[in-house]
């Protein structure tokens, strides 16, 4: 769950601000995909299309950023 991963960065601001700032802010471009599909009221299956066509390809940037970042 996001919120998990989410807080552990929050943990991490005193550690590394910067890096810690730029993955909040990812998980926060997730929060607003899921934030638009509630307000938009779709249905389970157009949730599915969004969460594929927005919210899958913002992860795997947030991926690639992670480990450009942490290796």
């Amino acid at each position: 769950c996001w919120a998990h991963a989410r807080r552990k960065y929050v943990d991490a601001l005193e550690e590394n601000r910067t890096l810690a700032t730029q993955a909040i802010h990812y998980i926060g471009k997730l929060y607003k995909i899921e934030s638009e599909a509630n307000d938009a009221g779709l249905a389970a299956e157009e949730r599915k299309e969004k969460r594929i066509s927005e919210a899958y390809p913002l992860i795997l940037e947030f991926e690639k950023w992670l480990q450009d970042a942490y290796l």
